[in-house]
């Protein structure tokens, strides 16, 4: 927290230098000013600053302030660690174990752009258990959800380490192999 005296100019430079510090750089800045021109908020903002509180301001008004951004830390660092503790959720798809829809394709565009760079061939396949709505009626869902990780076993017992198995929808997966020519690739996969 910062009381500036009406120098902006030295607020900035401050602030500037906090932000600089790597142990200090997530911690919310306050500025208390009793004066503030239009044409530098956008310069305080930009310098780091978290807050600014413009005019007088008495004790239960900046306690009551400061509780508010005490509690938004909280949330935040709440939010930051069940995030580091669930990164599986982001990444994993739940009913089959294999990659999820979202890391698959992020996945796959990365590696053709790598592949594009470096001259390295990429090869995909897509496989799909057909009519998979008539078999879920017939044999009820848990049928169905069966086959479908079952499907992604196999693709995960066969695949190499480097290949990535990823659920793209319903009954779809998305096999990657990296580093791999299509036409090499198409006989193993047929048999």
């Amino acid at each position: 927290m910062l009381r500036a005296d009406g120098n902006d100019g030295d607020a900035i430079e401050f602030m500037l230098g906090l932000r600089n510090q790597p142990g200090l750089f997530n911690l919310p800045q306050i500025l208390i000013t009793p004066t503030l021109a239009d044409d530098t908020l956008g310069n305080l903002y930009g310098s780091g600053v978290t807050d600014i509180l413009v005019g007088s301001i008495d004790r239960i008004g900046l306690l009551s302030h400061l509780r508010s951004v005490i509690r938004l830390q909280h949330m935040r660092a709440e939010l930051c660690q069940a995030c580091r503790e669930t990164p599986d959720v982001l990444v994993t798809d739940h009913q089959t174990g294999a990659f999820s829809h979202g890391f698959g394709m992020a996945y796959l565009d990365d590696l053709l752009l790598d592949g594009r760079k470096r001259k390295w061939p990429v090869s995909g396949a897509l496989f799909r258990i057909a009519d998979i709505a008539q078999i879920n009626a017939q044999y009820g869902y848990a049928v169905g959800d069966y086959l479908l990780r079952h499907m992604v076993e196999l693709l995960c017992r066969f695949k190499r380490s480097e290949d990535v198995v990823a659920r793209i929808d319903g009954a779809t997966v998305l096999t990657v192999f990296p580093d791999t020519d299509p036409t090499a690739r198409a006989p193993q996969s047929r048999g």
